[in-house]
């Protein structure tokens, strides 16, 4: 980590001798013919007169292409059109710009200065946080280096395009199943915690800094919706038809997408590539293979029933790469290219489409069929347009504050302090039995194949990585490098495996493995996956450790165990791992997820006692069993005993508890805390009284009970069992859901007051027809760490004037 501080001093020097050049930000042709002068760079204008003047200036067939994902010239390879109007000057715009835990994009040089964005650990450590503050500085960081990279004329790896105003960011699918291989993208299993995640994030992307009339970026939610498989069971992503129950799809698979549209406003959703098969809400279309059925991307009842009506979305859609072309490809949804892209811009309402650029050839010629009208068309570009407008990026630089973002802002210590911040939050220690905190000065070896990664800690979805003005991989610190400087130095490492597939470890290899724990006073395993293991594009159907890791773990404990030397576990994944026998064995556990670029400081403070903020889990750890009792490809959540493989998942509908190591939420500390009542209800008092008509502040005691500072997450979850059973007892049940979170720091014998805002809304529960309602009766509320004792407060919610078994239809977000 000294490394790191030079680092540091270094990007501050930088600052103060080197002045980068100024450039005209990508994408930006008002100042130059022949755009200048035209009504629609002229800023006084109004936005739609703007749009209007912009949009007549081109032909159908430019007007159609702004639709592909294509760049540059009239032609790109031959077949499709680019998006160029080289009578306005325009280039064509790249929509395309990932931002899943940072910018990603190539390193940048200014004045021979290098730069590359700040990518913060992978989304489960970030959703581990169960902190708005991490994701909310995510997403501000992120809108900075956008803009400091557009303004410096920074570019993607992928073809090279400028980085324009836009970010794809966050992926709010949920964590359904272990096996899928994209749970390394996602912040939660549970629709609640991943729709505040994306409110946060999208409020500090497009809003956060919000000091002039322009949008300082342009987000999009991932992916929209149902999307949680790759190629597993027969199944490939870009041809999969689900059915799923209605119950299913408003309980688990929309209010993480609604949450950030309503209330944060989000300027974008890029919808997936799944099809819902579902008769209840998806009338006939005459197809004879799927009758009921809509791929996401081309669907009436997402797109327009839902975001546009329900919602009151207002932004651009984009297509996930190639999910046009897989509608009329495998299952034959679509007719032939030309009526999916015309179903795709009347149905999806889209504006983008990621991929091999179709839609721009054939929405001109479902134009002229008479599948979609140029009106259609005409307004799903005006959007596109208007977006950018907003942004600014036909208006004069100079006043615009987002265009004065310097290059220095890219990997800024702030930036970096974030990010690491988020990292000390993000580690789970799930076992510990006085082997942690380590003592400084000790003797440690230091075993497994994640012992000396770099690029490898950061998961997946980033382009470039580096620190401060060091650019590259190298730059990151290893879990080796940390060890030793916060150790003195007194680490000695065997990686034991080649990678992290561990395959045919030899006999000298464990024996060299074993050796090394000879003299030593701790031993710290460093095991895991890699994105060669999960990711996308490949599922994870066993979700074991891979290789002889196992083999290798166990070889180790006995023989620390034979010289009682405690021993601590780290795993790096983003699905989560069975551990099977090791997970009863007396050793420390960590889940260290992906930390990211910091990674490596945050788990040796961690570990040494340095830092004591611990995070939860935000998905459920299920066993090897879990994988083998359910269908990977049922895409419905809740228990039923007649069916086989659909056994409930999540803690919400999970009917087998022993299929799971440890639930939703769970997460110790280097110190102890407790919950108390902050009120107290005789028998005589009866449940609390909660009516439709205002908000209620319930409210419990949490004490650090230990000797050190640390932190603490604070849960407040809702269970109506019994009002459902009453209402309907065919209705689904979840054992508790998710209403509130609140993360708290408190010091040695610390005492603070937690408290929740309930409104009835927020008790609403969904019924099987998938109508979300609040019933009259019975519901608890509790209070949870996570583990240990709980805090139940009882409540009566009373519909008054309304009488009797009726209910109270609400939307999702009502109430918060």
């Amino acid at each position: 980590m000294a490394v790191r501080k030079r680092l540091l001093i270094a990007a501050v020097l930088s600052v103060v001798l080197v002045q980068p050049t100024k450039a005209v930000p990508n994408y930006m042709i008002c100042n130059q013919a022949p755009a200048k002068g035209l009504p629609f760079c002229d800023h006084t204008l109004p936005v739609d007169a703007r749009v209007s003047d912009l949009l007549g200036r081109m032909t159908l067939t430019e007007k159609c292409a702004q639709l592909g994902d294509n760049m540059g010239g009239n032609l790109k390879d031959g077949i499709h059109p680019g998006s160029s109007v080289p009578s306005i000057g325009w280039s064509g715009y790249n929509w395309n710009t990932e931002c899943l835990h940072g910018l990603g994009a190539i390193c940048l040089t200014v004045n021979n200065v290098t730069r590359c964005p700040t990518v913060f650990g992978a989304p489960p450590g970030l959703g581990a946080t169960f902190n708005r503050t991490v994701a909310h500085n995510l997403g501000v960081t992120i809108s900075d280096e956008v803009r400091a990279f557009s303004n410096a004329n920074g570019h993607r790896s992928y073809e090279n395009r400028p980085i324009g105003v836009s970010a794809w960011g966050p992926n709010l699918n949920i964590y359904r199943d272990p096996r899928w291989g994209r749970n390394v993208e996602v912040p939660s299993e549970d629709p609640f915690h991943s729709g505040e995640y994306g409110v946060a994030y999208t409020e500090g992307l497009q809003w956060a800094t919000q000091v002039s009339n322009y949008t300082k970026a342009i987000g999009a939610l991932k992916h929209y919706t149902i999307y949680s498989v790759e190629n597993a069971d027969g199944v490939v992503r870009g041809s999969d038809y689900f059915e799923i129950s209605s119950h299913d799809i408003q309980d688990t698979y929309l209010p993480q997408f609604e949450a950030p549209v309503r209330r944060a406003r989000s300027l974008g959703y890029m919808c997936s590539y799944a099809a819902l098969t579902n008769p209840d809400l998806i009338p006939a279309s005459g197809e004879a293979s799927h009758p009921h059925s809509e791929p996401c991307c081309a669907s009436k009842f997402f797109n327009v029933d839902k975001m546009l009506n329900e919602y009151g979305f207002s932004g651009y859609v984009q297509s996930d790469c190639g999910a046009v072309s897989n509608e009329y490809g495998g299952e034959h949804w679509a007719v032939n290219a030309t009526d999916a892209a015309a179903k795709t811009l009347v149905n999806g309402r889209m504006n983008s489409e990621c991929g091999n650029g179709m839609a721009g050839k054939n929405i001109c010629d479902a134009i002229t069929q008479g599948l979609a009208t140029e009106d259609q068309l005409n307004q799903n570009v005006a959007k596109s347009f208007e977006l950018l407008i907003k942004a600014g990026l036909f208006d004069p630089t100079d006043l615009q504050p987002f265009t004065e973002i310097p290059f220095e802002t890219i990997n800024s210590a702030q930036a970096q302090d974030r990010s690491l911040d988020a990292a000390r939050q993000s580690l789970v220690l799930l076992k510990n039995n006085h082997q942690l905190p380590l003592t400084k000065g000790s003797r440690i070896t230091l075993i497994g194949p994640h012992a000396r990664t770099q690029q490898e800690l950061a998961g997946n979805y980033f382009e470039d990585i580096g620190v401060g003005t060091c650019a590259g991989a190298g730059c990151i610190s290893t879990v080796e490098a940390a060890l030793s400087y916060l150790n003195g130095a007194n680490v000695t490492t065997v990686e034991g495996c080649a990678d992290r597939k561990c395959a045919n470890i030899s006999a000298e290899t464990m024996a060299e493995a074993v050796a090394a724990l000879e003299g030593c006073d701790a031993a710290v395993l460093a095991m895991g996956i890699d994105g060669t293991i999960e990711g996308e594009g490949h599922d994870r159907l066993d979700i074991r450790l891979p290789g002889e890791q196992k083999k290798l773990i166990l070889a180790v404990i006995r023989a620390a165990q034979s010289r009682k030397v405690p021993v601590v576990l780290v795993l790096f994944n983003g699905g989560t791992i069975a551990l099977e026998e090791v997970e009863s064995e007396d050793i420390a556990i960590v889940e260290a997820w992906y930390p990211g670029n910091s990674g490596g400081q945050a788990l040796a403070e961690s570990l040494f006692g340095v830092v004591n903020r611990w995070g939860k889990l935000p998905f459920t750890y299920y066993r090897q069993n879990f994988t083998e009792l359910n269908v990977f490809v049922n895409m419905n959540m809740t228990y039923d005993p007649q069916i086989p493989g659909q056994t409930g998942r999540t803690y919400k509908y999970l009917h087998d508890h022993t299929l799971a190591a440890w639930p939703f939420g769970f997460g110790l500390s280097l110190t102890s805390f407790s919950l108390t009542p902050t009120r107290t209800v005789s028998p005589e008092q009866g449940p609390h009284q909660l009516s439709q008509k205002k908000a209620e502040t319930v409210s419990v005691n949490v004490t650090n009970t230990g000797a050190i500072a640390g932190d603490e997450v604070v849960f407040l979850f809702h269970n109506a069992t019994l009002a459902i059973h009453a209402w309907d007892p065919m209705d689904p049940a979840a054992a508790k859901q998710l209403i509130g979170f609140e993360r708290v720091t408190l010091s040695p014998g610390e005492s603070q007051v937690v408290e929740f805002s309930v409104s009835v809304q927020q008790l609403s529960v969904v019924d099987k027809a998938g109508t979300r309602h609040v019933l009259p009766g019975e519901h608890s509320l509790i209070f949870s760490r996570g583990h240990g004792g709980e805090v139940r407060h009882d409540v009566l919610v009373s519909l008054s004037p309304l009488t009797g078994q009726q209910r109270m239809v609400v939307s999702t977000m009502d109430g918060y």
